[in-house]
């Protein structure tokens, strides 16, 4: 009778295994091997002394670790018990002589389960690391976008802040400098360039603040971006050349003038209504009656220029 809660202890059921899988082994080899006429054969391979040696060490071993293996798989399914009692080493040993017996088949599939879950291991890790690393570049890109959006906002900010009459012409220069800078980047950039043209006029530089807009104007029309930014830049820029004609009477600017506010009311027909009142269009709009003859809707979300009779969404406020 075994006393209870005796187990047996590594080298115990080390020596139990190694036995069970060397037993297999050698019941292995055995078992292919053919007798003919001229003798004992394995796979047409005559049976020699050195063969016979080679054979049963490579088989002690081989089975050896068919029957750790197998144990191995019983202890991470949970049905290893190391109690001495006379049924677990018979356990040991008829389960060690089967993974001994079967080594030869059992360890090469082991080997390519081990080698798929390791494989399988490094492209879950790969692809962690390349989610992580889009993660990563989202995150920069919107940091970048934020902190791009910031800087815009300074830009225009301080721009708006040079129509101050206590503040120096210099501090405007430098404002329109700074707003070159973003229309480089954005040429499209409504704000920045109808706050950098009306700075140009602020500067009394009425021709540098038309170029400004010709210059988004074709940016644009490139883009084949026919819209209400479109329609404010064609608007300011209709005023500028008004108060060109206005001082110097040339019909090129009365020309491009008209050309302008007709181009902005046909995107925009509301503007019509800013253009009656506006002070900057004056010259052009009470000069003749085609004035009369275009768009007459009219709506408070519309675009005025400085001068204008009510806030403007072409000109800052």
């Amino acid at each position: 009778m075994v006393e209870s809660g005796v187990v047996l202890n590594e080298w115990e059921i080390l020596a139990w295994v190694v036995a069970g899988g060397a037993l297999g082994g050698i019941v292995d080899v055995c078992s292919r091997l053919e007798y003919t006429i001229d003798g004992f054969k394995d796979s047409d391979i005559p049976v020699t002394r050195l063969w016979t040696c080679t054979s049963f060490i490579l088989s002690i071993i081989v089975g050896g670790g068919g029957a750790l293996a197998l144990q191995w798989v019983l202890l991470g399914i949970g049905k290893f018990d190391s109690a001495s009692t006379p049924e677990n080493k018979i356990f040991f040993l008829a389960i060690s002589v089967m993974g001994g017996f079967g080594a030869r088949r059992l360890l090469p599939g082991l080997r390519q389960a081990l080698e798929e879950q390791v494989l399988q291991n490094r492209r879950d890790v790969e692809e962690v690391r390349q989610e992580n690393k889009r993660d990563v570049e989202e995150i920069r890109q919107v940091a970048d976008t934020a902190l791009e959006r910031a800087s815009e906002t300074d830009s225009i900010t301080r721009a708006l802040s040079s129509f101050a009459k206590e503040v120096p012409l210099s501090v405007a220069h430098e404002s329109i400098s700074e707003l070159q800078e973003l229309l480089e980047k954005q040429p499209t950039h409504r704000r920045a360039a109808i706050i950098r043209a009306r700075l140009f006029r602020h500067c009394n530089d009425i021709g540098s603040a038309i170029k400004v807009l010709d210059t988004f104007v074709r940016a644009k029309e490139l883009e084949g971006e026919a819209d209400k930014d479109l329609a404010d830049a064609l608007y300011n820029r209709a005023c500028y050349n008004a108060l060109l004609y206005a001082t110097c009477r040339k019909k090129e600017y009365f020309d491009l003038a008209r050309n302008d506010l007709e181009r902005s009311i046909e995107l925009s027909a509301p503007n019509r209504f800013d253009a009656e009142r506006d002070p900057d269009l004056a010259a052009v709009v009470g000069c003749g009656d085609w004035f009369a003859s275009l768009g007459t809707e009219s709506t408070d979300d519309v675009a005025i220029p400085e001068g204008g009779t009510r806030p403007s969404l072409a000109a800052p406020t």
